[in-house]
Parts: structure tokens; C-alpha cells; sequence
């Protein structure tokens, strides 16, 4: 009965922590808020999460495949893109990810190769969200460039978003 319990809050939280990525990314007065401050995706949700994995061990496992099925990757330094490679977190139950840059991220080129490792561990993406404020190496047409090489490999993805 707990543990059914606790299936229901988790999947209240996702689905509470989906439609706010969404509605940050497509309302217009978000639009503008994203220009003026910055690309950083607010995921207060996955925060939630990520602390429930921590409450006891016996929450763990279904607290951080709840966490895992959305990946938000804003901007990500090299460190952290490392340790994502390998967390048990993300995997083939990712189903959407929310990759952003900011206007003044400055991350050293390097960074798509580990992108690209991140994405070879969750080909089965439905949904995959670019979000960016730079004008410099991170700029919208240059990202979309290096994306190419790695979207064909999600053969499930239903829905591409660029902004």
C-alpha cells in the first residue's frame, strides 16, 4: 500500500514537473523572461525528487527513475556533463530532455562530446527541447549544427523544440 502511495506522489510530481518545463519554455512573458535573465530552466520538480531519493534507500530506485525520465542540462559545465555520463539515473527510460544555454555561457567546446555520451545512454528521447540566449559558440545556429550529428540517433523522437 506504500509503495503505491508513493508511485502516485511521484508521478504527481512529474507530471506537475513537466507542465512546468513546457509552459517555461512556450509562454510568451516566459519568452521574454528567458532573454532578459538568462536560459537557466527552473526545475524545482526534479529538486523534489532528487530529495525523495535521499529519504530511504527503499525510495530510491523509483524516486530516481521518476527523476531520470526528464534530463535538464542547463548550462552544463564539463564536470557535471562527466558525471552524467555515468549516473544511474538517466538511461533508456529518459523520455524528454531540456538542454539550455545562457547568454554569457562560455563553456569550452569540449562540452559536446560528453553531450553526446549523455545522449547515447537515452535513445529512447520523445521529446527534446534547445533552448539558448547566446550569440556567441553556443548560438542557436551553431548548436543546431552540432545537435544534427546526435538527433538522428533518438529514432523515437516524436517532438523537436528550438528556441
Amino acid at each position: 500500500m506504500a509503495s503505491i502511495a508513493l508511485e502516485l506522489v511521484l508521478e504527481e510530481i512529474h507530471s506537475r514537473r513537466k507542465a512546468h518545463l513546457l509552459e517555461w519554455q512556450t509562454l510568451r512573458h516566459k519568452q521574454k523572461e528567458r532573454l532578459e535573465k538568462g536560459c537557466k530552466i527552473p526545475d524545482e520538480e526534479g529538486g523534489d525528487l532528487l530529495r525523495l531519493c535521499l529519504v530511504h534507500r527503499s525510495w530510491t530506485s523509483v524516486a530516481r527513475q521518476t527523476l531520470g525520465r526528464i534530463l535538464v542540462l542547463s548550462d552544463i559545465g564539463l564536470q557535471a556533463a562527466r558525471a552524467f555520463i555515468t549516473t544511474p539515473t538517466f538511461g533508456s527510460w529518459t523520455r524528454e530532455i531540456y538542454l539550455s544555454f545562457s547568454r554569457d555561457y562560455d563553456e569550452d567546446d569540449g562540452i559536446w562530446d560528453s553531450i553526446g555520451q549523455i545522449f547515447a545512454r537515452t535513445p529512447e528521447v520523445l521529446t527534446f527541447s534547445l533552448q539558448t540566449a547566446s550569440n556567441g559558440p553556443f548560438s542557436i545556429d551553431t548548436c543546431v549544427k552540432k545537435l544534427s550529428n546526435y538527433l538522428r540517433d533518438f529514432t523515437q523522437l516524436r517532438e523537436l523544440r528550438l528556441c
